[in-house]
């Protein structure tokens, strides 16, 4: 499933990257633009409702919003510029082959795609249900702002995953690993071993220290370089057992052994702890996204029986369109991340 996910946000990635390139636009650039008109046209409604209350003068309103346009770059270019340095050593931890520009270019395509996707979505229920389509477009904006924050909420999940995978097979792997040397299999053909295997990152960090072995490093060196492509704990303490074991003439296999039993240990306490939080997770998740939906229909059906309140569509729509289905895909995802995948 990693694989999968990695391949797609790639895939997309370097077509958004391509398709930006082509129209000689620079992603981060664009994204800077699009901050600042919808800055500016959220500042025009917001200070529009505030004219009412206030008392501003309607004629000073796109003066304060054309301001808040402009400022508004300088600010989101410290955060791009934040956000490249972290995603650029994050992509390479977890051996993703894209950069910050194709990561930035998929953040922006993913907003240019839900805009056009939910203004279309939203002109159609604004026909069925006789709205305005000023609130379409209002509505369709709002998905828009939140898209990138889902896209960079997945991506970083991909990302995450991709380093915990390391965690998930490293014991595994490491069995295997004892297994050959307890057969009398020379260190180099076990690490070749697991490097053929389907360990998933494991094979892809054991391969890497293969073609670092064969090119004339010593076996610790090359685990060593290896593991800074990882931000995997477990893996860097399986490094440093590896490389204590060979350069203080220890028996590689009992260091190995005495590892496995460790990581077995620590594997079995994260168990029990994902157990607790996913049961507490998953209350919520049925209050927030079962519960409450249903009960806020009851009371809204109730009260126009009893009190003939009528409450217009428009103002439940972004509730159970945008907002509920929001809050289950964070929870959803916070639970998987808490999973220790064993």
């Amino acid at each position: 499933m990693a694989s999968g996910s990695k391949g797609r946000i790639e895939g997309f990635a370097r077509w958004w990257a391509g398709f930006f390139k082509n129209r000689k636009l620079e992603a981060n650039h664009a994204m800077e633009l699009g901050a600042a008109a919808g800055a500016f046209i959220i500042s025009i409604f917001f200070f529009l409702a505030l004219s009412v209350s206030l008392g501003i003068p309607v004629f000073v309103i796109p003066v304060i919003s054309l301001l808040v346009a402009v400022l508004t770059p300088r600010y989101v270019r410290k955060y791009i510029l934040k956000i490249q340095r972290q995603m650029g050593d994050l992509l390479l931890k977890s051996m993703f082959t894209i950069g910050p520009y194709e990561y930035f270019s998929l953040i922006l395509g993913a907003a240019l795609s839900a805009f056009v996707i939910s203004s279309f979505f939203f002109l159609i229920l604004s026909v069925a249900f006789n709205f305005a389509t000023l609130t379409a477009f209002l509505l369709a904006l709002a998905v828009t702002i939140v898209s990138p924050m889902v896209a960079h909420h997945y991506i970083m999940f991909t990302v995450q995953k991709r380093i915990r995978e390391v965690d998930v097979n490293l014991l595994d792997a490491l069995r295997h690993m004892l297994s050959e040397l307890s057969a009398g299999l020379p260190l180099a053909t076990a690490i070749e071993s697991i490097a053929n295997s389907d360990y998933g990152m494991v094979s892809e960090l054991f391969k890497e220290s293969v073609v670092l072995i064969k090119g004339g490093e010593d076996v610790d060196e090359a685990f060593r370089i290896v593991s800074e492509r990882t931000k995997s704990l477990q893996f860097q303490r399986f490094v440093a057992t590896m490389s204590y074991a060979t350069a203080s003439g220890a028996n590689i296999e009992g260091a190995l052994r005495a590892y496995i039993d460790e990581l077995g240990f620590t594997q079995k306490n994260e168990i029990s702890l994902y157990a607790n939080e996913a049961i507490r997770l998953s209350t919520f998740m049925i209050i927030v996204t079962g519960v409450i939906p249903g009960l806020l229909v009851f009371m809204i059906s109730q009260g126009s029986v009893i009190s003939s309140i009528r409450v217009p569509v428009i103002y439940i729509l972004p509730i159970y369109v945008i907002a509920f289905p929001l809050v289950k895909y964070m929870l959803t995802v916070r639970l998987i991340k808490a999973s220790p995948g064993v």
